[in-house]
């Protein structure tokens, strides 16, 4: 039996050593792909859970302030100007639209019912007037 004693040239690697190289940077190249999509994957869920958690809105115009703050489960709707003129905010919520109405008069404010699962998804607020147009605001969308 003869046993060979070949030996690489001098200067360069024995071929496991170029072989092992290569598997190593395979095995860091998967755990940087792992770690990139793990990042993708947690900035996507904190953007879905701050979308739940809500934004604050606001609308006002000369007579009337609207909000709804926090998770939005309520609106609130205040008279600012004692004009007797009512005032009153269009709003949607995640699955009904409602109107709430204001008509108890200068510095009041009322509110509607406190629903976080339908929350409110956006409003306008509005000076009823008689016999014209509605002086409102722009809508607020979350």
């Amino acid at each position: 039996m003869v046993i060979s004693t070949h030996q690489a040239p001098t200067g360069a690697e024995p071929p496991g050593r170029i072989h092992l190289a290569r598997e190593r940077g395979n095995i860091m190249n998967r755990r940087l792909q792992r770690a990139t999509v793990l990042s993708v994957t947690g900035f996507a869920l904190l953007g879905a859970a701050s979308s739940a958690i809500g934004v604050d809105m606001e609308r006002s115009r000369g007579g009337v302030h609207a909000w709804s703050r926090g998770a939005n489960g309520q609106i609130a709707v205040k008279d600012t100007a004692g004009d007797s003129k009512e005032v009153y905010a269009d709003y949607k919520r995640r699955y009904t639209e409602h109107e709430l109405r204001n008509s108890s008069g200068n510095g009041t404010t009322v509110y509607s019912s406190n629903d976080e699962t339908n929350y409110v998804r956006g409003f306008k607020a509005c000076v009823a007037v008689n016999f014209q147009p509605d002086d409102c605001t722009t809508w607020a969308w979350r």
